[in-house]
C-alpha cells in the first residue's frame, strides 16, 4: 500500500487554479470551457452535472482515477491544496464529433509546484445527452495506458469464487468468508478485482481519498462467480486469514493460483479487525481504525518495550536471545495473542459452516477434503496459522511475516510448518530458530531479500517488480503446499532456486539446510 502514496505526490504537481471565466458552462459548445469555467470557479455542484458515472481521468505517471465519485474527490482535493492561481487555461485546438460522441484536444496551461509555467496537452472526450454535454474520460499528457491485468493463474483449472456471510453464529460473531474454487468452464464474466462498495470501505478505512485506489473497480479478476466446481473429485483445503486491518480479497493473485492447481482456497475475514467483511449481495460492513476495539490495540503497535524485544527477533542470531525476546514480546502483547485466539476460533467456526456447504450448497457439494487441509496467513493471520498448527487438524502450515503471538513460543509445532520473512535491508528478517528448534516436525524458512512486510498482498502487483513478486509468493506458497497436502516429491530450495532474491532453509535441531 505505500507504494501507492506516490500518487498523492504526483497529484501535487497539477497546481489548478481559479479565474472565473465570462461564459456561463450551461451555454458553453465545448467540453474544455465546461471543465475550465468549473475548475476555475471550482464549483463542485457543477461538476457533479458535467461528469459520468463512469468517467476516467488519466494523470502522467500514476494510476487511472474512475468513477464520478472518485473523479470529484480528485478535484476537491487539488482545489484544497490551492486557494488562488490565475494561470490555468485549456486552449482548445481541435473538435471533432460523431453523432452524439464529441472529442476535443488541446493545450492545458497550469502553474507547477515551482510556480513555474507548464503546458501539457490534453483530450476531453464526452457526449451530448438531449442539451447537456457528459465529460467520460479527461487524458492528460498523453497519460492513457492499458489497465493493468492480474497475472493469470498457472494450473490446468478455471476458478471459480464464492462469497458467504453468516450474522447468526455460535461465537456471535459475524463470519464472513470468500472461497476460490476449481471451476468448470462457463461462459460468466471474471468478477471485478474489488467493486465499488470495497474500493470505498478500504479508502475510508485507510484515510485516503477515493481516487486513491479507484483503478482497482477498473480491474477484473480471473474467477468467475458461483459457478460449478470440477465435479467427482474432492480438493484439499487452504483457509487464509489476512493482515491486521487488511480484508479477505487481498490475496486473490495467490488464491486464484492455488484454486487453478486444485486447492479450495477460503480466505475469512474478521469481526472489528477487518477493514470491512463483505456480505453476499456485494454490500459491505466498514470498519475503522477508531473503533473501540481496534484501538485498543494502538499502545502494543507504539509500545517501545515491545519494539526492543521486535528488534531483537529481528536482528539476533542467539537462539536464547531470540526464545527470551519471543517469550517477552508474548507477555506484552496480550491484547494481539487475544485477537489470535479470536482468530482461531473464527477459523473453526467457518470449518464447520465449510462442512455445511459441502452437504448443501448447489455449486460446491462434496468437492470439500476435509482430511487434507493446510493453514497460512500474513502477519496477525499468519501468527493464526501457527497457533493452529500445534494441533494435528491441519497437515500443513504457513506464517508469513508476522511475529508469532500466542501461545506457540510455549508449546510446539505438531506439523511441516514455513516461515516467510521479508528481508528489506541488510539482515534485519524475522528469525525462527525457537520454533524450528522445538518443533515436532519439519520447518522451513524463507527470507525474501527486497520485500518489506507490506509485500505480501495484491498491491505488490503495482510495484517495479510487482509481477516477478507476485510470481514467486505463488511459487513458493504452492510449492509447500504440493509437498505436504499432495504428497509431491519436491526439494523446496531446489525447486525455487530461479528466484534469486528467495533463500529457503528446511531446519531441524542442528539447523541443517536441505
Amino acid at each position: 500500500m505505500k507504494s501507492h502514496l506516490l500518487l498523492l505526490g504526483i497529484i501535487l504537481l497539477f497546481n489548478f487554479s481559479c479565474n472565473p471565466q465570462q461564459k456561463e458552462y450551461q451555454k458553453a459548445e465545448n467540453l474544455s470551457v465546461l471543465l475550465q469555467s468549473i475548475d476555475q470557479n471550482q464549483n463542485l455542484h457543477d461538476l457533479n452535472k458535467i461528469l459520468d458515472n463512469e468517467i476516467v481521468v488519466y494523470i502522467p505517471d500514476a494510476l487511472p482515477i474512475y468513477s464520478k465519485e472518485a473523479a470529484m474527490d480528485l478535484f476537491e482535493f487539488l482545489w484544497a491544496q490551492n486557494k488562488s492561481n490565475s494561470n490555468i487555461a485549456y486552449n482548445l485546438e481541435s473538435k471533432s464529433i460523431v453523432e452524439n460522441a464529441i472529442t476535443e484536444k488541446g493545450i492545458y496551461n497550469y502553474l507547477d509546484e515551482n510556480k513555474q509555467k507548464k503546458e501539457i496537452p490534453y483530450t476531453i472526450v464526452g457526449y451530448k445527452k438531449h442539451e447537456q454535454r457528459i465529460i467520460r474520460e479527461i487524458i492528460y499528457d498523453n497519460a492513457k495506458k492499458p489497465i493493468i491485468e492480474l497475472p493469470k493463474p498457472t494450473g490446468k483449472y478455471k476458478v471459480g469464487q464464492s462469497t458467504k456471510y453468516y450474522e447468526n453464529t455460535k461465537s456471535n460473531r459475524p463470519l464472513t468468508f470468500q472461497i476460490w474454487y476449481p471451476g468448470l468452464e462457463q461462459t460468466k464474466e471474471n468478477i471485478p478485482f474489488q467493486s465499488t462498495a470495497e474500493a470505498k470501505a478500504i479508502s475510508d478505512f485507510q484515510g485516503w481519498p477515493l481516487f486513491h485506489n479507484s483503478f482497482m473497480m477498473l480491474m477484473n479478476s480471473h474467477s468467475m462467480k458461483d459457478i460449478n466446481v470440477v465435479p467427482n473429485m474432492a480438493f484439499p483445503i487452504l483457509i487464509y486469514n489476512h493482515g491486521y486491518g487488511g480484508a479477505t480479497r487481498v490475496y486473490q493473485t495467490v488464491c486464484e493460483d492455488l484454486a487453478s492447481h486444485g486447492y479450495i482456497v477460503v480466505s475469512l475475514g474478521h469481526k472489528e479487525e477487518s477493514a470491512y467483511l463483505l456480505k453476499e449481495d456485494g454490500s459491505v460492513m466498514k470498519y475503522s481504525p477508531t473503533n473501540a476495539f481496534y484501538a485498543k490495540r494502538a499502545p502494543e503497535i507504539n509500545n517501545q518495550a515491545i519494539g526492543i524485544e521486535q528488534s531483537v527477533i529481528l536482528n539476533s542470531n542467539n537462539l536464547k536471545e531470540i526464545k527470551q525476546a519471543y517469550q517477552k514480546l508474548v507477555e506484552l502483547s496480550p491484547l494481539h495473542t487475544e485477537s489470535v485466539n479470536l482468530w482461531c476460533m473464527d477459523t473453526k467456526e467457518v470449518i464447520l459452516k465449510l462442512k455445511d456447504i459441502n452437504n448443501n450448497d448447489k455449486h460446491l457439494k462434496g468437492s470439500f477434503d476435509f482430511n487434507t487441509m493446510g493453514i497460512f496467513g500474513h502477519s496477525v493471520g499468519g501468527a493464526t496459522a501457527g497457533e493452529l498448527s500445534r494441533t494435528t487438524t491441519f497437515k500443513a502450515g504457513i506464517n508469513i511475516d508476522g511475529f508469532q503471538f500466542g501461545n506457540l513460543i510455549h508449546s510446539q509445532l505438531k506439523i511441516p510448518f514455513l516461515f516467510i520473512s521479508s528481508n528489506e535491508e541488510g539482515e534485519r528478517y524475522l528469525r525462527i530458530s525457537p520454533f524450528a528448534e522445538a518443533s515436532a516436525s519439519e520447518t522451513y524458512h524463507a527470507i525474501i531479500k527486497g520485500f518489506s512486510h507490506s509485500s505480501f498482498s495484491d498491491l505488490q502487483l503495482f510495484s517495479p517488480n510487482g509481477a516477478k513478486d507476485i510470481e514467486l509468493q505463488r511459487d513458493l506458497i504452492l510449492s509447500f503446499f504440493d509437498k505436504y497436502l499432495k504428497n509431491t516429491e519436491v526439494n523446496l530450495p531446489k525447486a525455487l532456486n530461479k528466484h534469486n532474491n528467495l533463500r529457503i532453509k528446511k531446519l531441524n535441531k542442528s539447523n541443517s539446510e536441505e
